[in-house]
């Protein structure tokens, strides 16, 4: 559970930017590290916000991971600045999000990921 992929990742990263919250939950409940860090400083809900992952993002934020963790990344290092980027590219690249994902919802996350952050 605890050992680091080749890009330096968890396995709760992986969970986080490409699984669902079930699948995010069984490893937390296994002892998972919810603000464990990967070789660049990004916690789950990095990676989660950047692959838009908003039912994960939902989760972790409920399960309570940090959201103001600043990673190494260059300009875009906290969860939020990667939720932002996420959404800015989906609706620029006119993909849909799902119906339980609309607009109004996905704004009310990010200023909840806004408002953990500070």
């Amino acid at each position: 559970m605890n050992a680091r992929l080749l890009n330096g990742s968890l396995p709760i990263h992986s969970a986080a930017s490409r699984g669902t919250p079930e699948n995010l939950g069984v490893l937390l409940d296994a002892g998972a590290d919810i603000n464990a860090t990967d070789d660049k400083g990004r916690t789950a809900l990095h990676w989660a916000a950047d692959s838009g992952n908003w039912e994960t993002i939902e989760a972790l934020l409920n399960r309570g991971a940090l959201a103001n963790v600043k990673s190494q990344d260059e300009g875009v290092n906290t969860p939020v600045d990667m939720a932002c980027l996420a959404r800015d590219e989906a609706i620029s690249d006119c993909r849909t999000f799902s119906e339980d994902w609309d607009d109004e919802k996905i704004e009310g996350l990010l200023q909840r990921l806004k408002e953990a952050s500070e």
